[in-house]
């Protein structure tokens, strides 16, 4: 599969799967606070979470952000809540990044980076 292929169909699920399932504000809370390591920055907390892990936890977080703001009475968010859903946001953010390194690393292993760089230059989206 091309590497622009690979990243389109990552994105593709990702967002597909944001409507299906929406957690709720408690799950969401659960969820940050186990997910939220204090070696949340270490490559090795992240090597050892699977790649299909690290997106459903990237699409949940993604998702509690929705929730959060639209399952409020009456959708009114508060400054507390708002820091909330910025606090998913930002642990959504950090997953994110690792699978992306991670698809990138892959790419890398395979020689396909100069492949991507070509098709990128001329255009190919």
């Amino acid at each position: 599969m091309k590497p622009s292929m690979l990243l389109g169909f990552i994105v593709f699920c990702a967002v597909t799967a944001l409507a299906q399932d929406a957690p709720t504000l408690q799950q969401c809370r659960a969820n940050y606070a186990m997910w939220l390591s204090p070696h949340e920055n270490s490559e090795a907390y992240f090597d050892a979470i699977s790649m299909p892990d690290i997106m459903h936890r990237s699409k949940v977080l993604l998702q509690c952000g929705i929730v959060g703001a639209t399952q409020r009475p009456g959708n009114m968010v508060t400054l507390e809540d708002a820091i909330e859903i910025g606090k998913w946001s930002d642990l959504e953010g950090l997953y994110e990044s690792h699978g992306l390194t991670r698809v990138l690393s892959f790419v890398k292993r395979h020689g396909e980076l100069d492949q991507f760089w070509k098709e990128d230059k001329a255009g190919q989206r």
